[in-house]
């Protein structure tokens, strides 16, 4: 289960006042939901998604696992380590003999193993004596190292998921119980001294072992009848099956002997399920036939990460996968009830002061930061404990974890101060406490330590990584760390090009997103990734590799690479001098510098050349002043060079110190520096920061500090940071079929289609189906284009939440097309979420939006059947407090849902000489404005007609003014008309977007 539970049987500144005095007995209650990280699919929610929804495994696994394909792959051996034998004897007998160490055995006589200094020694008992104890024991052979323990008659892969319990091993256990396993049995030693058993068989074989050890089997008869002459609950065992399959092969090698354990530490399996009836096995045994060699893969080919949990409190947490909301999580099947939905623990204050004594007598909690996503605000991203002498703040994983919490979304009463928002505004600070900015420093292991005042936003050990070994190690050291402009994020970089994000540091790619597999596999990088620099506003990234490569992702653009410049990268006829070691950008993003190991720096964009050294040893970092004019070299002795206008305030003599330097970063004032030591040490000169040195556990993990980044506030003089690209105060944005935009009105034009790459309707890589509709984010600064096949493409601060794909819909053609297409897309309150609207009425939701009914749930059949709607559906309007949305049909008929109240429409008026085209609400709520494509506006509820017009060319859109009264008529060919003080703005001419598609609707933005 992912340590999360098994199911087999079953704000502004808030400042916190001191607690005046508190009860050694004092405790403190917290309430959530949810049970272990939240990550990939809730098991509660894919027996509602089956029996209550009737969602198909695939359906299913494509909700939870965004991103991933549904593919196969062959069976194969995999070695499970059968953790309750650790340490002990085992004892194996099988009907049919067996054969240890090239020695074969009676049937049904037991032989017993037992490990001591690397001596296996092999005993047997009475014969025909089985797993009962025998009288005596008779010395039989010994080894060394490891043994295997096989039938007789062991059956080869493609037939050993067919054994037969009497052709199987039994494993006898103290107390009686015994496990019967397919394949063979193994004993060598952990590396510690203990004796450890293991079960070699095939990946299929295996899967049997766990569906019905990781859900309660029963669910697979829940519901109405289904597919596969199964009941719809089946569809839930089925989608099991295919994580627990991909999930054995995602976690590799997890021990030095075995791939998995058997525990709920990696998935819980047991053998041959002897424990479950006949007709429990012949469901699991369904389930694993039906779905036979399907994992999900990763766009990078390889078998993702499927974690799942047993209840995710009703919307994922997000991470290798999208959140998504869950609404199936809550509930009771077969008489088993989620018992995390909500739950209650009370925990002794005196534990919360023990986990957190540097801070002095705790005095408060403050939730700094919550997902957004669900109940109370979601999970909780970031908390602050607040005591006599300071402060510390943790993730809330790693809070719950010292706390022992079900899981990171919970809420908190006590006797001492508490916030609960969530709103990200830090508490004033306790006397005594640190700067507003600081370093955060990262480690070769992907571990992290804040220093001088910085907060600590996680490490990759928070995504459930264990450095560079253990269970799910990474799979390069990390090298590199930037920090986001304003200082509250930051991406760590491994060598493999894996990225990660912490904070308000979003991820836009990686070099797997190119297809690359890392350093190994069937297409790896050249040469190591060794350096990140993020853009001028956060929304994007380069990485750098060791050959001078150069990758770029989000609103970072590419301007050239050593290959550029006719370097053959570390090899070949123009070799590099030296490989390169990091990369700086120039404050403008237009630009930046890749450094070689021997002082050579390569200059691109607008990145001027300074100097360089050329001839130098060990030259280990870059680092740009505040206004792009010169550069500081760093050398692993600690000496610094500066370039242009990078004056050099000091250098560090290392010469015979164990530490070395490993990275340079710009102090805060824009015009010092800081160098940071690989054991964690800071040295500042003319205002960088300083901290001590972390220890020999550096960042608490045991491996060296590699890089470091500031956080807090910007340099002052530095360029502003642009807020997502847009710094107009209003305008309009307006789109066209082929995916161009154009801005209107003062706005800034974010991107288009064609910024992917996408060549319109035509050419090399068209849009697979036309754009449809455009929606902007609350706060006006990004927006979201939809194609009719339900493809969703996001700008500015717009993200990404799904796509009618998502859920396994294959567009407008192939195996499981849309009923209609795409005509329209809304966006929730806080822009978290959206729904997109088809033709036939039906409604997708995605992020924060919640479904609220289509179509079909008021009993139409969509465009046919024996119901059909009146018109075909061509808008979609949110209500502002997101709980509710109106479907306008092409006739005039305003359909409502959710809080969305009907205040009439135009379906029964024969005036009206066009079909209707959309609809906008008004900004309470309570009303909204239809238009039809001459022109003609119709005001319902507290949404007057302010105006209309004589369209021509042909209306297309409304939309709301961005100071939430008036509203914009949008024309097929640009032209934007306002009224009560919505924009307005000239038509764009014939080409209307730069690509000569008709404008199909637009958006205000701020």
């Amino acid at each position: 289960m992912l340590a999360a539970g098994t199911l087999v049987g079953l704000v502004p500144a808030v400042v916190l006042l001191p607690a005046t005095s508190y009860a050694s007995s004092a405790s403190l209650t917290f309430t959530g939901y949810g049970v272990g990280s939240g990550d990939g699919a809730s098991q509660f929610g894919e027996a509602g998604y089956a029996s209550q929804g009737q969602l198909t495994y695939q359906q299913i696994l494509a909700h939870f696992y965004g991103g991933t394909t549904l593919t196969t792959t062959n069976d194969r051996l995999i070695t499970v380590w059968l953790t309750q034998g650790t340490g002990r004897a085992a004892t194996v007998v099988d009907a049919g003999g067996l054969v240890v160490n090239n020695v074969t055995v009676a049937p049904n006589t037991p032989i017993q193993v037992s490990d001591a200094g690397g001596t296996i020694s092999i005993s047997q008992g009475a014969s025909a004596s089985g797993c009962s104890a025998p009288s005596a024991w008779t010395p039989l052979t010994t080894t060394t190292g490891s043994l295997t323990i096989s039938p007789v008659n062991l059956e080869p892969l493609g037939s050993m998921i067919d054994e037969t319990q009497n052709q199987a091993l039994a494993w006898c256990q103290p107390g009686g119980t015994v496990e019967y396993v397919r394949g063979s049995l193994g004993v060598t030693d952990n590396g510690q001294g203990q004796q450890v058993l293991t079960n070699t068989l095939g990946l299929e074989s295996y899967v049997r072992g766990v569906i019905g050890n990781e859900m309660p089997v029963v669910w697979g008869t829940l519901g109405s009848p289904g597919p596969q002459g199964q009941a719809w609950g089946f569809q839930a065992l089925e989608a099991q099956a295919v994580e627990a399959r991909t999930y054995a092969l995602a976690v590799g090698n997890s021990y030095p002997f075995a791939q998995i354990c058997d525990s709920d530490y990696c998935q819980v399996y047991g053998g041959f399920n002897t424990g479950q009836t006949s007709q429990a096995r012949a469901l699991i045994d369904a389930a694993q036939t039906d779905t036979a060699g399907q994992i999900l893969e990763q766009a990078s080919g390889a078998p993702a990460f499927t974690q799942y949990s047993a209840s995710d409190g009703g919307y994922t947490a997000g991470g290798d996968f999208p959140a998504v909301p869950d609404p199936y999580d809550a509930g009771c099947y077969a008489s088993i009830c989620d018992p995390w939905d909500p739950w209650s623990q009370t925990v002794g204050l005196s534990s919360l002061q023990q986990a957190f004594s540097q801070v002095g007598t705790v005095q408060g909690l403050n939730v700094l930061q919550r997902s957004g996503n669900g109940t109370d605000g979601g999970r909780v991203l970031s908390i602050q404990v607040v005591g006599s002498s300071g402060s510390s703040t943790v993730t809330g994983a790693q809070f719950a974890s010292m706390l022992g919490l079900d899981s990171d979304w919970f809420s908190v009463s006590g006797p001492i101060a508490i916030n609960n928002d969530g709103n990200g505004s830090p508490p004033a600070q306790p006397s005594g406490s640190t700067a507003s900015s600081g370093i955060v420093v990262a480690s070769a292991d992907g571990g992290t330590a804040a220093e001088d005042g910085a907060t600590d936003l996680g490490s990759t050990y928070t995504y459930g990584i264990t450095g560079l070994t253990g269970s799910r190690p990474l799979n390069a050291p990390v090298v590199g760390v930037a920090s986001t402009p304003d200082g509250k994020g930051y991406w760590l970089v491994a060598a493999d090009g894996g990225v990660f994000d912490f904070g308000d540091a979003h991820f836009y790619g990686s070099t797997y997103t190119y297809g690359i597999t890392g350093l190994t596999g069937s297409r790896p990088l050249n040469a190591p990734i060794v350096g990140i620099a993020s853009t001028t506003n956060g929304d994007g990234y380069w990485l750098v590799a060791a050959d001078g490569g150069v990758f770029d992702f989000g609103n970072a653009t590419y301007q050239g690479s050593a290959y550029s410049k006719g370097f053959t990268g570390l090899t070949g006829a123009h070799p590099l001098a030296a490989p390169v070691v990091g990369i700086a950008s120039t404050p403008n993003g237009n630009g930046y510098w890749l450094l070689e190991a021997n002082g050579t720096v390569l200059s691109f964009g607008d990145a001027g050349s300074y100097g360089q050294l050329s001839a130098s040893a060990n030259i280990v970092g870059i680092a740009s002043t505040a206004d792009g004019q010169g550069y500081w070299l760093l050398g692993a002795n600690g000496a610094v060079y500066g370039f242009g206008d990078a004056a050099s305030y000091g250098s560090l003599n290392l010469s015979g110190q164990t530490a070395r330097a490993v990275s340079i970063v710009t102090a805060p004032n824009g015009t010092g520096y800081s160098i940071i030591l690989s054991n964690g040490q800071v040295v500042g000169f003319n205002g960088g920061p300083s901290s001590p040195a972390l220890g020999p556990t550096t960042t608490g993990h045991g491996a060296p500090v590699v890089a470091a980044a500031i956080l807090g506030d910007p340099a002052p003089g530095t360029p502003p940071v642009i807020n997502e690209g847009n710094t107009a105060s209003s305008g309009i944005v307006v789109a066209s079929a082929d995916g161009g935009t154009a801005a209107e009105d003062g706005a800034t034009d974010l991107g288009s289609t064609y910024t992917y790459g996408i060549t319109g309707l035509t050419g090399s890589r068209p849009l697979n189906a036309p754009v449809v509709g455009v929606a902007s984010t609350p706060d006006g600064k990004g927006y979201w284009l939809v194609a009719a096949d339900g493809g969703v493409f996001d700008f500015g601060d717009a993200h990404f939440y799904g796509s009618t794909y998502t859920y396994g819909i294959t567009g407008l053609t192939g195996s499981r097309p849309l009923n209609a297409p795409i005509v329209g897309i809304a966006s929730t309150t806080n822009g978290d979420g959206y729904w997109l609207v088809a033709a036939d009425g039906g409604v997708f939701d995605f992020g924060n939006a919640t479904y609220q009914g289509s179509a079909y749930s008021k009993g139409f059949t969509g465009l046919t059947g024996a119901h059909p709607l009146a018109a075909p559906v061509v808008g979609i309007a949110s209500t502002p407090n997101g709980n509710g949305y109106w479907l306008l049909e092409a006739n005039g008929t305003v359909l409502s849902f959710g809080a969305a109240q009907n205040y009439g429409d135009m379906s029964q008026t024969t005036t009206v000489r066009s079909k209707f085209v959309g609809i906008v609400a008004s900004a309470t709520g309570d009303g909204y404005t239809l238009l039809t494509t001459d022109g003609a506006t119709y005001g319902f509820g507290d949404a007057p007609s302010t105006g209309s017009i004589e369209a021509n060319p042909l209306a297309v859109a409304i939309i709301r003014g961005p100071g939430g009264t008036g509203y914009s008529i949008i024309l097929s060919n640009g032209q934007v008309v306002g009224f009560d003080g919505g924009p307005s703005a000239p038509a764009l001419g014939p080409t209307t977007t730069g690509h000569g598609a008709p404008i199909i609707g637009g958006t205000a933005i701020s």
